[in-house]
């Protein structure tokens, strides 16, 4: 296998190895394979979205779709996040019978309110929520 010299880029099968590595203890660090902190992991967010384009584009090897897999990769930034908002709404709705959840407020340190607030605009798939009238959604100003 070539080394890559000073200043040249590695081989793409040793760099895809290198941030699978990275990926790897990212998810043994963290539980999951998803970091927003784009200070701390810009190298990492931005390979994981490139794995994200190629599979879009049915580019990705089936072998390296699985290793991301076992990682447990979220494919989907938009499907998590919304699930991410539901699980809260629905805590929130558990806790206080309703869902008309402040804008301002978090439930362990989302923005639970911000949060509801863009999947309301965004879609009309709030109706799973328990013994709710909808009626009564609204969103309360802070």
């Amino acid at each position: 296998m070539a080394e890559a010299g000073a200043g040249e880029q590695p081989p793409a099968a040793d760099q895809w190895q290198h941030m699978h590595a990275v990926a790897a203890v990212f998810h043994l660090q963290h539980g999951h394979l998803d970091p927003t902190d784009r200070t701390r992991h810009a190298e990492l967010i931005s390979w994981l979205d490139r794995q994200r384009y190629l599979i879009g584009q049915g580019l990705l090897d089936a072998a390296r779709v699985s290793e991301l897999d076992a990682l447990c990769m979220v494919w989907s930034e938009h499907a998590n996040a919304w699930e991410h908002g539901y699980a809260y709404a629905r805590a929130w709705v558990a806790r206080h019978g309703h869902p008309a959840i402040p804008a301002a407020a978090k439930l362990d340190g989302y923005a639970a309110g911000d949060g509801l607030r863009a999947r309301m605009l965004g879609a009309q798939c709030w109706r799973a929520l328990p013994a709710v009238h909808w009626a009564q959604v609204r969103l309360k100003s802070a």
